[in-house]
């Protein structure tokens, strides 16, 4: 028997958001009601500039994206688009306010991958 790499990553990307998703509510004008989530946040910093002859970066960028459940949004009958307002409601994050911009291209299975901006 063939080895499945597509349903591998599926089970391991259940895992991953399962063990570490955060509680949150989005809202939207689209949305009847605020609508609470499992999502993950991902903070990183992109360094820009000529680290090679320069030794230092010309610019840090901060990049923040939230990971979205595919089959949790289908579930609740919630389509993520531009504008949603997503807080944070998981202990330690005091209600931390995100705002969706831009999709990101899919990674694999399960994950639906949003830009977005601390409010």
């Amino acid at each position: 028997m063939a080895f499945d790499l597509a349903a591998a990553k599926a089970v391991a990307r259940r895992v991953v958001h399962d063990t570490m998703s955060l509680d949150a509510i989005v809202e939207h004008r689209t949305l009847p009601a605020p609508t609470a989530l499992r999502v993950r946040y991902h903070g990183k910093q992109s360094v820009i500039g000529d680290l090679q002859s320069e030794g230092y970066p010309m610019m840090i960028d901060g990049i923040d994206r939230v990971i979205f459940d595919t089959e949790e949004l289908l579930l609740k009958g919630v389509v993520v688009e531009r504008g949603f307002k997503i807080t944070i409601t998981s202990k330690g994050w005091n209600n931390a306010v995100l705002a969706v911009d831009t999709q990101d291209k899919s990674e694999g299975p399960i994950e639906e991958i949003w830009r977005v901006t601390k409010v």
